[in-house]
């Protein structure tokens, strides 16, 4: 969820805006793929060559899972889907 939510134009394409939270910002229109990441077909870090700022994904599934929901919980949910590389 965003902290905050910018229109900057609004046509028959839908709206310009900007995503703004804590630590970035992305443009819409946005491609924003949902990945499961107990079966990541494309690692997220390699999404960016198709132009994702960032992604989706189920907390059911990382709930789901003790690798996961452990990893979010301890390190926090970017450890598990970083689209950085860091």
């Amino acid at each position: 969820m965003p902290d905050r939510f910018e229109n900057h134009t609004q046509g028959a394409f839908g709206a310009l805006a900007s995503l703004i939270r804590h630590t970035a910002t992305s443009e819409t229109p946005a491609l924003l793929p949902v990945v499961n990441l107990n079966l990541m077909l494309i690692p997220p870090i390699e999404m960016r060559q198709f132009g994702a700022e960032a992604l989706m994904t189920n907390a059911y599934i990382i709930y789901r899972s003790s690798r996961l929901r452990e990893a979010a919980l301890s390190m926090g949910i970017h450890s598990c889907s970083d689209l950085t590389g860091r």
